[in-house]
């Protein structure tokens, strides 16, 4: 402490009070981003723009709040722009998901014709024939390289085809780090929302359970 004293000239005592007066705060943070060559904290205007147009779409691609929060930070830092108040911020992230969330429903709905919405909800289903639902025998990885493992994914995979499940043009959907099922990994962090008009949560967790057992559907190509 003394030494900083020193070189900034002033007595030790008067560092105790320093920050106790705003307006001192306020000036002495605007000098420092002046000096970064900064800018301010975006309220309006282009950048905020592009902070919540950066936020949509990162949230299409997954759906952490606390890795879109970083992301966002980190992108700022990058602009050199002051970044928001920590509320404001994590406001700014829910709305980005909620964003996205519309998006991916906007871009699946001409998809779910009434047969898939049907064979999505049975995903949920116990079946007595495997006494499990279907969604949890699709997601249930293999343990051992053994002939009945290679005999179960085969099955899957011909289940999969009998929902039709390679018919499906993914096309419009952006890609993600090169893979198509960008927007629908999305999906699979929000089982219990609303995943398109007229339907319930039991709909919404149909495609949350969905998705994992799409990522097997290229195989069957």
């Amino acid at each position: 402490m003394t030494r900083l004293s020193n070189q900034l000239a002033v007595f030790p005592g008067v560092l105790s009070q320093y920050g106790h007066r705003a307006q001192t705060r306020s000036d002495h943070l605007k000098l420092v981003r002046e000096y970064l060559e900064w800018q301010p904290v975006p309220t309006g205007g282009e950048s905020l723009k592009e902070l919540e147009q950066f936020l949509l779409d990162r949230a299409m691609e997954h759906d952490t709040p606390s890795l879109l929060f970083h992301q966002a930070a980190e992108y700022l830092i990058g602009a050199k722009v002051e970044r928001p108040g920590v509320v404001t911020l994590m406001e700014m992230v829910g709305t980005a998901r909620s964003g996205a969330t519309a998006l991916t429903s906007e871009r699946v709905a001409p998809m779910l014709t009434g047969r898939m919405r049907r064979d999505l909800d049975g995903l949920l289903a116990v079946d007595p024939e495997i006494g499990m639902t279907r969604s949890t025998w699709l997601t249930t990885p293999a343990v051992e390289a053994t002939a009945a493992a290679v005999k179960t994914a085969i099955e899957r995979l011909l289940f999969l085809r009998g929902m039709d499940a390679h018919e499906l043009d993914l096309s419009t959907f952006r890609r993600c780090r090169g893979s198509v099922a960008g927007s629908w990994r999305r999906w699979a962090a929000v089982p219990r929302r609303k995943a398109w008009s007229g339907t319930g949560s039991g709909g919404s967790r149909s495609c949350w359970r969905w998705w994992h057992s799409r990522r097997s559907i290229s195989w069957t190509r």
